[in-house]
């Protein structure tokens, strides 16, 4: 399943690149979205920064459809690399349990252009899940949790924008 999305904040590319990396831009994140995220390893290749960070969710927000892969659809740990000349982030999920581990793939890009307003947040990849039958379905559930994720950190970096910039 393609996943497409785009987001407008009203601030140079270099100001949405200062609140991405911002320690308090993760630590809304983790409470909006009920998870800890943790950096399990950071790394320089290829003139690229690289870390994987692990996100467990509270059990409070426990999917049950997950349940098929043999887990929690908020818990696994992203790989990230980051080309800064480029301004490029690629991403990877690795999946934590069950035969998800063998059954999804989740990898994409996130850039940030220019836009009339000021920029644009444009996160493009893929979600598949190699499962028979019920495939399509935890694609879309997987799908959906991508989507709201990233509404929630358009709203988290909107909000710091507008009090960084004094809006």
């Amino acid at each position: 399943m393609r996943l497409e999305i785009r987001h407008e904040f009203r601030c140079a590319p270099e100001v949405f690149w200062q609140v991405f990396w911002d320690p308090e831009y993760d630590r809304l994140l983790d409470e909006a979205a009920g998870t800890t995220r943790t950096v399990v390893r950071e790394w320089e290749e290829g003139g690229k920064r690289r870390w994987i960070s692990r996100f467990e969710a509270d059990a409070a927000k426990s999917d049950p459809q997950a349940r098929l892969l043999g887990g929690d659809l908020l818990d696994y740990e992203q790989e990230n690399s980051f080309d800064e000349r480029a301004g490029v982030l690629e991403w990877r999920v690795i999946p934590h349990l069950g035969i998800a581990k063998a059954a999804l793939e989740a990898r994409g890009v996130l850039y940030v252009t220019p836009a009339a307003a000021g920029c644009a947040r444009i996160v493009e990849g893929e979600i598949k899940v190699s499962i028979p039958l019920v495939g399509a379905r935890l694609e879309a559930a997987i799908h959906g949790h991508v989507l709201q994720s990233y509404e929630r950190s358009a709203a988290t970096i909107a909000e710091l924008i507008a009090s960084r910039l004094g809006r």
